[in-house]
């Protein structure tokens, strides 16, 4: 994995770019939400409950999470690994998230400790730090640092804010850790890594879970910086009216949106790289993306014309197995076989929260193909999978910070810093179905994530992107008594009772309108 992970070329970026690249002014958040990194109190909530009811996915998933061999709670190291000790590194690093994410999911106090033990003997004992090459020059060190740091960060910012915090994890506990981010992983994060965009995105990651746990403020800013500058330089849009050095992108057919400076990058003919390391990068930009919206920051929004078509075009191209003839004649068309778990963070956000139609992206989550879970992508299914579609804490952590009260502040995609008070489903049409007698593509106000209860009322329209297969729409007790499913030929109306099969569906769209029923109610889309 090290060979394969680390950049085998030198990919230095225009300085101008950098320097000058953001579009927008972020504030860091002047009250801090804390669990208010990659994980929130109500997602984390909420996937609690469903691990401690034994209900699928999410069951299943925890006990594969459990079943990895660093996520046993136990932990005997008395100094943390040398940093030149990857394997060694990585498996602390994994343990301490894994069993931190346990204690929140089961409330048992021994993952708690577990997860403290690890952060508290690297505190103490981490004494070599990360080194630091120099400046415009890029080292494994800094991948490292950005590795340990997103995991790291992540499971102490769980430790800290979960139901109030891990009693075991002290207030001393807490300010040894955070003298050890500042001191020993700062220094090789914040100096940029001029290697290929997925070790700055992965350095930017770690910056701002670093960032929130220790309420830092520069970092946090100067992390939202760097994706500023790196977006410009990673995620290709003709928007963006820059002219980029093929060579760097590794020489592609053409540019397109989505296109990454990484989906050509090609290792040999045998392991072909298309695509492996941009499902590092996109995932590590999500988490930093997300950490930025549980502190009531909407960088999301500003980057959602870029964000989608990335993680569309990269969907497909694994749906499909193929590069889409965008790589260079002579390359290999076809896409890495290692799919990671990369998909669900971006996916409920862009969907479930805002109602934007990813039909590429939910078929590679419906896929049965396996999906790997490797450092800083780390179980999505488990932590961001099947969440409801607002999530809760977007509001709360926005109603926090100064000056937004409990309003949404709209701003223009190129400046704005969104403080939403409301973290509901948005729709992606052009305006609401409720009331309306017809259901469709122009009238849909709410989308649907399979297996997720979605809030509805009489009148709603709900779209669903579904592969092909068997659809089963539920609505038992405390869901829709009756709704008409008007895409396609369906015509199937549910009187309620149960689920309705709705069999050998087309991958597209599914549309239902909501005829009748309680004040308060949900649908839910699954398959058998």
């Amino acid at each position: 994995m090290k060979t394969f992970l680390k950049n085998s070329i030198a990919a230095v970026l225009p300085t101008a770019a950098l320097l000058f690249g953001a579009s927008a002014a972020f504030a860091a958040p002047t009250t801090w939400v804390h669990p208010g990194a990659a994980h929130n109190q109500a997602d984390l909530a909420f996937v609690a409950s469903k691990v401690k009811s034994g209900i699928e996915p999410w069951a299943g998933s925890y006990k594969k999470m459990m079943e990895q061999p660093y996520a046993t709670a136990s932990y005997t190291r008395i100094a943390a690994p040398a940093n030149t000790a990857e394997n060694d590194m990585k498996a602390d690093a994994l343990k301490a998230l894994s069993n931190a994410l346990a204690w929140a999911y089961t409330g048992e106090a021994i993952y708690g400790t577990t997860a403290s033990k690890v952060l508290t003997v690297w505190a103490s004992t981490f004494t070599t730090a990360f080194p630091v090459p120099a400046p415009g020059t890029g080292a494994q060190s800094q991948l490292h640092a950005g590795w340990i740091g997103a995991l790291m960060g992540s499971a102490a910012e769980i430790l800290r804010g979960y139901n109030g915090g891990f009693s075991g994890f002290t207030t001393a506990d807490k300010a040894a850790v955070k003298t050890m981010f500042q001191t020993k992983f700062y220094p090789a994060l914040n100096q940029m890594s001029t290697w290929n965009g997925n070790v700055d995105l992965t350095q930017i990651d770690a910056m701002m879970q670093l960032a929130v746990f220790n309420e830092d403020g520069v970092e946090f800013d100067r992390a939202i910086s760097r994706l500023n500058a790196r977006n410009l330089n990673y995620y290709y849009l003709a928007s963006d009216n820059i002219t980029q050095n093929a060579s760097l992108w590794f020489n592609p057919s053409k540019f397109v949106d989505g296109l990454a400076q990484e989906s050509c990058r090609w290792m040999k003919p045998d392991a072909p790289d298309n695509g492996h390391h941009m499902q590092f990068a996109t995932a590590s930009t999500m988490r930093a993306a997300e950490a930025a919206w549980n502190q009531g920051v909407d960088y999301y929004g500003q980057q959602q014309t870029r964000y989608v078509a990335a993680m569309e075009l990269l969907a497909k191209m694994e749906n499909t197995g193929s590069m889409q003839n965008l790589c260079q004649a002579g390359q290999s068309n076809v896409t890495s076989p290692n799919l990671f778990n990369t998909w669900h963070i971006a996916y409920r956000h862009y969907n479930g929260r805002k109602g934007v139609a990813m039909p590429q992206t939910a078929a590679i989550i419906a896929s049965p193909r396996a999906k790997a879970s490797d450092w800083n992508v780390f179980f999505e299914d488990l932590t961001h999978g099947g969440l409801p579609a607002g999530g809760g804490s977007a509001s709360s952590a926005a109603s926090s910070v100064a000056g937004s009260a409990a309003s949404s502040v709209a701003r223009s995609a190129a400046s704005s810093v969104a403080r939403s008070a409301s973290s509901s489903s948005r729709s992606s049409a052009p305006g609401s179905a409720g009331g309306n007698s017809t259901c469709g593509a122009t009238t849909f106000n709410k989308t649907a994530t399979v297996n997720v209860d979605l809030a509805a009322s009489v009148g709603d329209c709900v779209r669903f992107a579904h592969p092909s297969g068997t659809l089963q729409i539920g609505s038992w007790g405390g869901r829709a008594s009756s709704y008409n499913i008007t895409g396609g030929a369906q015509g199937v109306t549910n009187a309620g009772g149960a689920y309705t099969p709705v069999p050998n569906q087309a991958t597209g769209f599914l549309y239902i309108k909501i005829v009748s029923g309680p004040a308060n109610y949900s649908v839910k889309f699954n398959y058998w």
